[in-house]
C-alpha cells in the first residue's frame, strides 16, 4: 500500500503558512511549476483575507479603531501584506512553530504600527 507523504510543515503553524503564501507568491508571479502550488497558494489567501475580515467584524471597537488591532493597514494590499508576512517569517523563525494566526498579526503588527 502507498503511504501518504507528510506535509513540509506542522498543521496550523507558522511553518504551514509560509508554505501557503510561498506558493501564492509563485502563483501570482506566474513561476508556478506545478498544479501542486494553486491549492496551497488559494489556501494562503483564503487565510489572510480570513483573518482581516475577522480583525474587521470582531467587534464594532475594533472596526472602527485600528489600533485596537495592533496593526494599521491604510492603503495596503493583500499580495503586499503576503509579501511583508513571509519577509517577516525569515526574519524571525520563532514563529514557525507557533500558532499561524499569532504569526500573522505578529508580522502586521512589526511592518504596519499604529502612530499616535
Amino acid at each position: 500500500t502507498a503511504s501518504a507523504q507528510e506535509p513540509p510543515y506542522q498543521q496550523g503553524s507558522g511553518s504551514e503558512l509560509v508554505y501557503q503564501c510561498t506558493a501564492y507568491v509563485k502563483m501570482n508571479s506566474g513561476e508556478v511549476q506545478s498544479v501542486d502550488d494553486v491549492g496551497p497558494g488559494s489556501q494562503c489567501f483564503g487565510y489572510v483575507d480570513g483573518f482581516m475580515d475577522g480583525v474587521h467584524s470582531a467587534s464594532p471597537m475594533i472596526s472602527d479603531n485600528w489600533r485596537a488591532t495592533g496593526f494599521c493597514l491604510a492603503g495596503s494590499t493583500m499580495d503586499t501584506m503576503i509579501k511583508v508576512y513571509l519577509a517577516f517569517m525569515e526574519k524571525n523563525p520563532k514563529y514557525l512553530d507557533q500558532d499561524k494566526g499569532a504569526s500573522l498579526r505578529a508580522a502586521l503588527h512589526d511592518a504596519y504600527p499604529c502612530r499616535k
